[in-house]
């Protein structure tokens, strides 16, 4: 049976689901909300920009990550896990970072509100995307699907 991931927003525990023993646990820094979703290998959990990718069995981290946006949901369907909150996207595979969204300054200033962009692994411009569901999104009318995986912050979060 696959281990029962319990988190915090300053600790995560993997519990043998069988028995209740305790296999591994991990300190998360920063404080908020915190997201969490599984490919069934690896665990993602993130607090505020800050997310952690573990592997499921051990608790070894895999990727440290921190984010150009306050995580607002989280999904994973088999080895790709997407990490969503209003002012971006990230997209990670098995070797990491894909592609995401990212909001740029808008050339009208502030009040205009930002501008997004679709990039690559590396940074590099792929489209602009004038508009991004996310920007502005109230806590409860946000989501992600991906597969079968669906993910929706609370109306606390």
């Amino acid at each position: 049976m696959p281990p029962l991931v319990v988190t915090s927003d300053k600790l995560i525990q993997a519990f043998d689901s069988a028995t209740g023993r305790l296999l591994w646990e991990r300190e998360m820094s920063g404080g908020g909300y915190t997201r969490v979703a599984t490919t069934g290998e690896t665990v993602v959990v993130s607090v505020g920009e800050h997310a952690l990718v573990l592997e499921v069995a051990t608790g070894r981290v895999l990727s440290d990550l921190q984010l150009w946006f306050g995580v607002r949901t989280v999904v994973a369907e088999g080895s790709t896990i997407v990490l969503a909150g209003d002012r971006g996207l990230a997209c990670f595979g098995p070797a990491g970072y894909v592609w995401g969204i990212r909001a740029v300054d808008a050339a009208g200033g502030f009040l205009s509100g930002p501008e997004f962009h679709v990039e690559d692994a590396q940074g590099a411009v792929l489209a602009p995307l004038p508009r991004y569901c996310g920007f502005g999104a109230n806590r409860g009318d946000f989501g992600l699907a991906l597969g079968r995986a669906v993910g929706q912050p609370d109306a606390l979060g």
